[in-house]
């Protein structure tokens, strides 16, 4: 896709993002930060990776394991920061080529503004990878599907 480049995070992840973002890793590679617009109109999609809980690690399956790890994003951070529950919806995706399993959320908070949550998880492996984004969709609603329709572990 023109104007779109692919961004490798030593070997930890891979996604697809405007030549216009700006990105940036945390020295110990575990948060990525993509900054999208400038002045007032930027926006950023933050990616952090955690250990997966050992009562999910036991799960028969990682399905279960990420759409959890979705709910409980939901339910206990987005709950916290606009300070009552949301209602969201959630897909689960297995990613056969990465042996991989990946829950995606998404919640209308406020009108136009939306809360997006992406969680990755290969099979076999002790973390977890999560992403999102929150703010008004109007000009970016495009740009940040295809974002995080673009993100692989």
């Amino acid at each position: 896709m023109e104007g779109w480049k692919v961004l490798n995070v030593y070997g930890h992840f891979q996604i697809r993002i405007p030549t216009s973002a700006a990105a940036r890793i945390e020295e110990d590679e575990s948060t990525a930060a993509i900054r999208l617009g400038t002045f007032d109109d930027a926006t950023e999609i933050l990616i952090s990776n955690y250990p997966l809980p050992e009562a999910l690690r036991a799960q028969a399956t990682r399905r279960d394991a990420v759409r959890g790890l979705v709910a409980d994003f939901f339910n206990r951070a987005v709950k916290k920061a606009v300070g009552h529950e949301v209602a969201f919806e959630c897909d689960v995706t297995e990613d056969l080529e990465n042996r991989a399993w990946c829950a995606q959320g998404v919640a209308n908070i406020e009108g136009e503004r939306y809360w997006i949550a992406k969680v990755c998880a290969q099979n076999g492996d002790d973390s977890f990878w999560l992403m999102h984004w929150n703010g008004p969709i109007s000009n970016l609603k495009s740009t940040i599907y295809e974002i995080f329709g673009s993100f692989r572990v």
